[in-house]
């Protein structure tokens, strides 16, 4: 996987809690259960993302992984 791969990823991460808030703020009393599933899924999806990134990062040489 190449940095520019891994600081999307890393990108992502950062956004994908505001990404829920916005979704929660805007329709979040239409669905069901008031959307509660929404957000824990998108964290857990973001904790998946971030382990990727770990994993990637302590798998890359020293010097490269220090972009």
């Amino acid at each position: 996987m190449s940095e520019e791969t891994v600081i999307q990823l890393a990108l992502t991460i950062l956004t994908l809690p505001f990404l829920s808030f916005v979704i929660l703020l805007a329709v979040g009393k239409l669905l069901p259960r008031k959307g509660d599933w929404l957000a824990t899924g998108i964290l857990t999806i973001a904790l998946g993302l971030s382990l990727v990134v770990m994993f990637t990062v302590l798998g890359m040489p020293i010097l490269d992984a220090i972009p």
